[in-house]
């Protein structure tokens, strides 16, 4: 713990949550856009089909 000695608190992190950066990314880059929404297909064939998304997983992590 740096800052205040005597707060027992740590010091929150400086910079951006998560999902800002991932948005910040995406207003900047196609390709991460296009990568985030294959994942998020991904997730929700996930749900009903678990081997079907980890071929279409592997396929798209190999090109």
């Amino acid at each position: 713990m740096t800052g205040n000695p005597t707060s027992k608190a740590p010091d929150s992190p400086i910079g951006r949550t998560a999902v800002q950066a991932a948005s910040e990314r995406a207003t900047r880059s196609e390709e991460y856009r296009a990568a985030r929404d294959e994942y998020n297909r991904i997730r929700e064939l996930r749900k009903t089909n678990p081997v079907a998304a980890r071929l279409a997983e592997r396929r798209y992590e190999l090109g």
